[in-house]
């Protein structure tokens, strides 16, 4: 509940930006209250078989990586616990952090002429409030026991509050707010700020906050959600996934493989 209060103040801190500064260009601003208002009714618009289908093998292969979440976590805690780059990077899955700080970046890029910016901009803010929402209700969901609870990695209670491991929250919030500006600004330079998410999902890991299948989880949504938005946002029915996040299970260990598309 105190995320959900969070989103509220954000969304309402977001709406008094965009009608105090956009007050003199109303018709050309507007874009963002509705963008913000129907894409999540255009989501469930546009889901087709194909989704479900996507969501089911990816239910399966997050399934089978749970079979490899205690080895993997003590190979992750052991190795990188106390990295300063891990400290650093996890503060921007933070929410009540990145959530206003992306609503500030939006508010800023409004004082400019630059649409692409802002559209770019409020998509990362978007990105990262609808991203929040849909954790949270799953979080609620599976009810997952986080590692230091000590209960292993396939205690899942299931509708039951308290329990939030599964998916991470922190990785979500981190892909969601750096995904769309790759989206919007494909070069070398928007590339390489993929390593903060990456590093936000690995600090999850080292410091004994979740599992390898719940930052895998959490990657995949706040990807979507960015991707999602972007190409609704950019008006391109077809783009080529330039992030993808393929689970891989082997005998002695799993992981996930990550590809960027120049």
């Amino acid at each position: 509940m105190k995320h959900l209060k969070r989103i509220k103040s954000v969304i309402l801190m977001t709406l008094f930006l965009t009608s105090g500064i956009l007050a003199q260009d109303y018709e050309s601003s507007k874009r963002f209250s509705n963008w913000f208002l129907n894409d999540p009714v255009s989501l469930t618009n546009d889901f087709t078989i194909t989704n479900w289908v996507a969501i089911g093998y990816t239910g399966i292969a997050l399934g089978g990586l749970t079979n490899f979440d205690q080895a993997n976590s003590s190979f992750i805690q052991n190795r990188y616990y106390g990295s300063d780059f891990l400290k650093t990077t996890n503060e921007f899955g933070t929410f009540r952090i990145v959530a206003p700080a992306s609503a500030a970046i939006f508010g800023a890029t409004l004082l400019t002429k630059n649409s692409k910016l802002q559209d770019a901009a409020f998509t990362s803010f978007q990105a990262v409030i609808n991203t929040a929402i849909t954790v949270n209700i799953s979080k609620f969901v599976f009810a997952r026991s986080r590692p230091y609870e000590n209960d292993g990695p396939h205690d899942f209670d299931f509708f039951h509050p308290g329990e939030t491991s599964f998916p991470s929250g922190h990785a979500s919030t981190a892909f969601a707010l750096f995904v769309p500006w790759v989206s919007y600004y494909p070069n070398a330079f928007t590339y390489s700020l993929l390593v903060i998410p990456l590093g936000t999902s690995i600090a999850r890991i080292a410091h004994g906050k979740h599992w390898l299948s719940d930052v895998t989880a959490g990657a995949l949504i706040g990807t979507y959600w960015a991707r999602y938005l972007s190409k609704k946002h950019m008006r391109i029915n077809e783009m080529s996934d330039k992030v993808n996040f393929t689970p891989i299970i082997m005998n002695n260990g799993g992981g996930i493989s990550i590809s960027l598309k120049l």
